[in-house]
């Protein structure tokens, strides 16, 4: 089956199909197009796209991520599915350009920064008084005596 064949089309049946519709619509055509009956060159393809759009239907799970990936994101009637251009073309979502995970990384990272720096400021007077606390034991522990007393 072809990236861009939908198996709804190919078994000529409505997206609101049941089990029972597909499975009948799926031996209808099978039995038209089997490799062994009919007497068409591409009869063989034929039979395999239909086969491909039967697994698809009839699995719930395969058929629901169909159905989701082709409502989040059509493809253009003609277009294959990795074409560069569109790959790398800035989608506009909700009024702002697409950023990769990398670039909401650095986002992010960058918020956190300025959350960080924030804290800081907030806590510097209690910063510094343990620095001095600190660098006051360490000069208390570093003095040695100049005479021992026995």
């Amino acid at each position: 089956m072809a990236a861009t064949a939908d198996p709804y089309t190919i078994l000529m049946v409505d997206r609101g199909a049941d089990d029972a519709q597909i499975r009948s619509a799926f031996r209808r055509l099978i039995g038209r197009w089997h490799p062994d009956i009919a007497p068409e060159a591409d009869a063989a393809a034929r039979a395999a796209e239909i086969i491909a759009a039967y697994r698809t239907l009839s699995h719930p799970e395969r058929r629901r991520q169909h159905d989701r990936r082709r409502t989040a994101d059509p493809v253009p009637p003609g277009a294959e599915r990795r074409q560069g251009e569109r790959r790398k073309a800035t989608i506009a979502i909700a009024g702002r350009p697409h950023r990769s995970n990398a670039a909401r990384v650095a986002i992010d990272m960058g918020w956190a920064a300025a959350a960080l720096t924030i804290v800081c400021v907030a806590l510097s007077p209690d910063l510094l008084e343990w620095q001095r606390a600190k660098r006051t034991a360490m000069l208390v522990a570093q003095a040695r005596p100049a005479v021992v007393i026995r």
